[in-house]
């Protein structure tokens, strides 16, 4: 079992602590196959005991062939574990427990009264460390397939809000209200490109730190 970082948005961590979100879809290590998606394929029985997803070409099933790209899920397989990264700042900052040798953490998403504090910068989940991650997730599944695939079901499990206002020419409303998130976080150009994305499963363990 490894641990992995993984970063989310502050709307998407709030669905996480409210227990709406137990799925996220990524196409980070996927650039190369998603320069031209449509140009690839991805076999249902190509999978390595290793943990890789082969891509072939389409138009050609030999896995051998030199232009065939393999590709491993970074953020890891079952049952390995993901420590959220979210917006986050030093409670020594607020000036809270200022006798604390210690000092704690705050994040965004929890919107508590010094949320507008005059003066208050936020640091960005990329930068926070592993010390400071209260959310964490244990992977149950990992596939691939293309954007455009999402149910309205899945759509609910990746936290979306239910959308009457069609941001992309679907009916579900639940599918448009993770197309708004999708636009917000990787742009409209992104979501008409169809791209393949890495689609992980999880069940929250913990929302107060490392659990034991």
């Amino acid at each position: 079992m490894k641990e992995h970082p993984i970063l989310f948005s502050t709307p998407m961590v709030k669905a996480l602590l409210n227990g709406n979100k137990t799925m996220t879809r990524r196409s980070t290590g996927l650039d190369k196959i998603n320069h031209n998606p449509d140009n690839y394929f991805f076999p249902l029985f190509a999978f390595k005991a290793s943990g890789k997803f082969i891509f072939a070409p389409k138009g050609n099933f030999i896995l051998t062939n030199p232009d065939v790209i393999e590709v491993k899920c970074p953020y890891g397989k079952p049952g390995d574990l993901l420590w959220v990264r979210e917006t986050w700042q030093h409670t020594k900052i607020l000036n809270l427990h200022p006798t604390d040798e210690n000092y704690g953490f705050v994040y965004k998403a929890d919107e508590q009264p010094w949320q507008d504090m005059e003066g208050l910068k936020w640091k960005p989940s990329i930068h926070m460390p592993k010390a400071a991650a209260r959310i964490w997730l244990r992977i149950k599944d990992v596939r691939i397939e293309r954007l455009w695939k999402i149910t309205e079901e899945d759509a609910k499990a990746e936290g979306a809000e239910y959308f009457l206002w069609r941001i992309v020419n679907d009916p579900r409303p639940y599918v448009n209200g993770f197309a708004s998130v999708w636009f917000a976080i990787n742009g409209k150009a992104s979501w008409n490109k169809n791209p393949w994305v890495w689609v992980v499963s999880f069940e929250v363990m913990s929302t107060t730190g490392k659990p034991m």
